[in-house]
């Protein structure tokens, strides 16, 4: 969701309708030219203002489509002017726009804006006296969400003058291109006497004859139609918005009780992408896009019996109620604390035997691998404490260089227990991240393309990382960038067709940004879970990359 505002507003000013979104989209509240914390106006920028602010807002909108995908716009007055107009110009960036009485100027609307000299004194009254013409707009406004009252100053106080000096702050062609707009389009006036639309307005809308635009009528409501009525508005914004683009709905991605898992079509999207050939049979697998934590533990519980691993051997040990599986082959030389995967929700260290016996001989090592708590039952940080009390265990338990490796949802437990331990003064000397799930905000370009892929979907993910934090704020995650001594060497190994795949890059970016000595791999073919398939050249590769790590 993309926010613009109107004439000497500003995107603070947008505060009680980016509130009351936030919730279900990712709001992004925007500064015009001019206006707020964006740049004052070059001179030769004058001569054409919108054009300039149409060009400024045309390289944000290019920005975010291209991280997030196609936005639904929404504009009061001057915003809504230009997110219309740039709707007509450039279709492939909006879902939709919501223009609140836009700046579709009639000829003698436009010639009043240029007479400037009652806004320019407006202005100079309310620099001089911010607190007087705070406390006039309560009384004249009254009610207006008291939030927005700091923002609509600010912006008064912000503005570039040379901007409402030039009197240019919409269009009056509207009419010749609002006929081009080929996206779903809401226009939304009121009957106030400063109403730059009104029922006149509609009309001449409804004669344009645009299938795509629709119109709403808010009896009473003055220019800034959503603070008149905020709930009101609301009501006709979700309206549209469950027409156009529907708030991401993480119930319907999970299995309820008494229901049978669904099984997608054959074969899911990962399919399409560039898959190694010894990787492709498992995309024949059956695809659950939902989130099915009951049946993936089940489907996902081990054997009875551990493999049998010429060389290497397993002791199951029980810590502060914590089981934990061991793996050892020989002398050891290392230690390396294994955090399974499962989207926190399911998964176990069981289920690694495999993975870890062979990691055990492959770099004569210690493979300790906790069976943490899980989400719902016990969200953050639950199992990140076991993670970290069985990871300070081994690290007593052998004087030996230490480890922690984390694949997937295990990257994300991993990061919390190695923040843990290097908080409380214990040595780690790297950190291992397979494919890691790590970003609660999903924004990602990576989760865009891949969101309905093979294993792990984005649906899957929205309701683990629900699961997980519980309501917790993600800021309350331990961040290994955020250490200042002590600090681990890093590798990071993602999969190519993987929706993680640029946070786990990204992760390891700012790393490196922060100091740390860290490496990144992406391996070509794979997708998540496909790093360590038995006997496959692939896993091969992450073994040799996690041997060359180590020094084994």
């Amino acid at each position: 969701m993309v926010l613009c505002h109107g004439v000497t507003d500003s995107a603070a000013s947008l505060s009680d309708l980016a509130r009351r979104l936030s919730p279900n989209y990712r709001v992004v509240a925007l500064d015009s030219l001019g206006h707020g914390l964006a740049r004052p106006f070059h001179d030769a920028e004058l001569a054409a203002p919108m054009q300039a602010a149409l060009e400024q807002l045309t390289d944000s909108l290019e920005l975010l489509v291209d991280a997030y995908g196609p936005a639904v716009g929404i504009g009061h007055s001057m915003g809504g002017a230009l997110l219309t107009r740039l709707a007509a110009q450039r279709p492939e960036l909006f879902a939709g726009v919501i223009g609140e009485d836009p700046a579709w100027l009639s000829p003698a609307q436009a010639q009043s804006y240029r007479e400037v000299t009652s806004p320019l004194s407006y202005l100079a009254h309310v620099r001089r006296d911010p607190a007087a013409a705070l406390a006039a707009n309560r009384d004249e406004y009254p009610s207006w969400p008291d939030d927005e009252r700091a923002g609509w100053l600010a912006g008064k106080l912000e503005v570039d003058l040379r901007f409402v000096e030039a009197g240019q702050v919409g269009y009056v062609d509207w009419s010749e291109w609002a006929t081009d707009i080929a996206v779903p389009t809401l226009i939304v006036t009121g009957t106030g006497s400063d109403s730059v639309l009104g029922s006149s307005g509609l009309a001449q809308i409804a004669a344009l004859g645009n299938p795509n635009i629709f119109t709403r009528l808010v009896p009473g409501a003055r220019h800034c139609v959503r603070r008149e009525d905020p709930a009101g508005f609301d009501v006709i914004v979700r309206e549209f918005l469950a027409r156009v683009h529907p708030p991401f709905d993480a119930d319907a991605v999970i299995r309820q009780p008494g229901t049978q898992a669904e099984v997608g079509p054959q074969p899911s999207q990962t399919a399409s992408f560039y898959i190694d050939s010894q990787l492709r049979p498992e995309l024949d697998q059956p695809y659950y896009p939902q989130w099915d934590p009951i049946g993936t533990r089940l489907r996902w519980s081990s054997p009875d019996e551990p493999p049998q691993v010429d060389g290497a051997s397993l002791e199951v040990v029980d810590i502060d109620r914590t089981t934990m599986r061991i793996w050892r082959a020989g002398e050891p030389r290392r230690v390396i604390v294994a955090i399974h995967g499962g989207g926190f929700m399911a998964g176990s260290a069981a289920g690694d035997d495999e993975r870890n016996a062979g990691l055990a001989r492959r770099l004569q090592a210690v493979v300790v691998s906790p069976e943490y708590r899980l989400a719902p039952e016990h969200p953050f940080p639950a199992g990140a404490l076991d993670c970290a009390c069985v990871a300070e265990w081994a690290r007593n338990e052998w004087d030996l260089p230490f480890y922690i490796l984390g694949d997937s949802a295990g990257g994300g437990l991993a990061e919390s227990a190695a923040v843990m331990l290097l908080e409380n003064g214990e040595r780690l000397d790297g950190v291992i991240m397979l494919e890691p799930f790590l970003d609660p905000s999903m924004a990602s370009r990576s989760i865009r393309i891949h969101a309905d892929a093979q294993m792990w979907n984005r649906g899957k993910a929205h309701q683990a990382w629900k699961a997980y934090l519980a309501g917790r704020h993600p800021r309350e995650l331990p961040r290994l960038v955020g250490v200042g001594e002590h600090r681990p060497r890093v590798l990071t190994i993602v999969a190519s067709a993987d929706l993680l795949r640029d946070e786990g890059i990204a992760w390891t970016t700012e790393l490196v940004d922060a100091g740390f000595d860290a490496s990144l791999h992406m391996i070509s073919g794979t997708f998540h879970a496909g790093l360590t398939l038995p006997d496959t050249r692939v896993r091969e590769r992450v073994f040799e990359l996690i041997a060359d790590f180590v020094g084994a």
